[in-house]
């Protein structure tokens, strides 16, 4: 049965699933006057509640720094005022991080085209990325399922399995906006301002964030971006996660019990 936008998952279900190799990389895309239609005019929450002032943001009309590299595999790069991420290679994983910031706490937005795509392919945001390559992922996959996957130690486990909502616009050529609030250990995700679930983890406490396609079978896979925002969430006196990473990590997350 299709969830309807007024669902929200307050805990996350777990679900193994294989980890992707974490690999760097990203062509140009022809310009196209396919338009998708704009969202529900529904009344929605204002998603906006909470967050403050412009932290980062990318129109992509020229190169600031995201990684924007080429390989056998695939590659990044800016076209027509777009990043672009296309893979060539079947089960590949590409993204490109934001230019210098580290973050725990924050609102974050993007426009996400699926310029070529088959059922499988996922793409969307990847968040608090550390050293290890290590991170949250929030993605879309070309049928129109949503899902929210940690990957830690190695092991990516889905937080939430593939979702479907009648909101969001599926196969090659569809646009959505993607938006998520990272604050302390809970997460808030919405999908063309529709909230999809929320929840919490405190495993992964800041780091990068960024842009990612994953490739399923298919050989080619081409994804593109526009009106990447970043913002600060504004406290109201919520105790903020302290201590070190490590001891963050040893924390017990909100997960059931089986999950950890």
């Amino acid at each position: 049965m299709v969830e309807t936008p007024t669902k929200v998952v307050t805990s996350f279900p777990t679900h193994e699933v294989p980890t992707p190799s974490a690999t760097f990389a990203y062509p140009t895309i022809p310009p196209t006057a396919t338009r998708t239609p704009e969202p529900s005019s529904t009344p929605l929450p204002n998603i906006l509640d909470g967050v403050g002032d412009v932290l980062f943001e990318d129109d992509f009309s020229f190169d600031r720094g995201w990684d924007l590299s080429q390989q056998e595999r695939g590659a990044i790069s800016l076209s027509n005022e777009r990043l672009v991420i296309a893979i060539r290679k079947s089960q590949s994983f590409l993204y490109s991080l934001a230019p210098d910031l580290s973050l725990s706490d924050f609102f974050l937005e993007v426009d996400v085209r699926a310029e070529l795509c088959q059922s499988g392919d996922e793409f969307g945001v990847v968040f608090r990325v550390n050293e290890s390559l290590e991170h949250y992922r929030f993605s879309l996959n070309c049928r129109g399922e949503t899902r929210l996957v940690r990957v830690l130690y190695g092991e990516s486990r889905s937080l939430m399995l593939p979702s479907t909502f009648p909101f969001i616009r599926s196969g090659p050529m569809s646009t959505n906006r993607l938006s998520l609030k990272a604050t302390g250990d809970t997460f808030q995700f919405w999908i063309n301002g529709f909230e999809v679930f929320s929840g919490r983890d405190i495993r992964l406490v800041e780091g990068a964030v960024g842009l990612v396609v994953r490739s399923n079978q298919g050989n080619q896979a081409t994804i593109s971006f526009d009106n990447f925002i970043l913002r600060e969430v504004l406290h109201t006196g919520t105790p903020q996660v302290t201590g070190t990473s490590q001891e963050n990590n040893d924390k017990k997350t909100s997960l059931p019990k089986s999950a950890q």
